[in-house]
């Protein structure tokens, strides 16, 4: 008696399904690109498969930035609008072949955001007003970075604002083309240099 009801309770025993993981992954690595990730460039993960398998499998992406994952982001490129310099950028790439076979995620180790240099928007422009000309330097910084401008070349007596790339310069007498150059950077080693001409045809008295 005793043994029926022992058989009996091992029948109800629930089973359970397991999924087993495919041991050996066809991905041989996973690459950032490009070598140096800014909030301009974004980032994109390269996994490595071998050609052979690549039209067999499907890859998923999670991407994470210090540590908490980017909603809606799941293919294989992530924009700079979703993290800012000295961020730490992750991901965990998953494959899935067509048969069913799931394979243990992959992790790199993270990257982390680098300094974005000063751009270039538009050309400078000036004009001459009275006797002088006046214009400015068009740069942006993508990290909002407050920029400072040196002038690098330039006729004598051409000035510029240090701090808004605003300049001024009074001509002589003499005639033609004066080359301008313009270095604009940022606190943390990023700079631009700017090139532009200004020509003098005839100085108003």
């Amino acid at each position: 008696m005793m043994f029926r009801h022992l058989l009996t309770a091992c029948l109800i025993v629930p089973i359970f399904a397991v999924m087993a993981f495919a041991t050996e992954n066809p991905i041989q690595s996973i690459r950032y690109a490009p070598a140096q990730v800014t909030v301009l460039s974004g980032i994109t993960a390269k996994p490595i498969i071998s050609e052979e398998l690549v039209d067999q499998l499907s890859i998923s992406y999670l991407w994470r930035v210090n540590g908490e994952e980017v909603d809606f982001e799941d293919g294989p490129f992530l924009s700079g609008e979703y993290f800012s310099r000295g961020d730490a950028i992750s991901i965990e790439v998953s494959v899935y072949s067509f048969e069913g076979e799931e394979y243990p995620p992959l992790a790199p180790e993270p990257v982390y955001v680098a300094n974005a240099p000063p751009q270039i928007v538009q050309p400078s422009s000036a004009e001459l007003t009275a006797d002088r000309y006046r214009g400015r330097v068009y740069v942006e910084d993508a990290d909002g970075d407050n920029l400072s401008y040196e002038v690098v070349e330039g006729p004598e007596g051409f000035e510029i604002d240090g701090k808004n790339g605003r300049f001024v310069w009074k001509p002589k007498e003499e005639q033609g083309i004066y080359p301008v150059k313009i270095l604009v950077s940022d606190p943390y080693g990023g700079s631009v240099e700017n090139f532009f001409e200004l020509s003098v045809s005839k100085v108003q008295e």
